[in-house]
């Protein structure tokens, strides 16, 4: 059975949220960055961009 071309692979799927995360704060004011994959356990790193 081939594969459903609208369905995204594991990788990609989860890499979405965090991305989406960060730029909804980047919407709200917050400073928010993506880490990269070794930092083990943090996703995201926040300022409040008003401090």
């Amino acid at each position: 059975m081939p594969e459903d071309p609208t369905r995204l692979p594991p990788g990609l799927s989860g890499a979405a949220g965090p991305c989406f995360v960060a730029a909804e704060l980047g919407r709200r004011g917050y400073i928010a960055t993506l880490t990269v994959r070794i930092a083990r356990g943090i996703d995201l790193l926040i300022a409040n961009a008003a401090a």
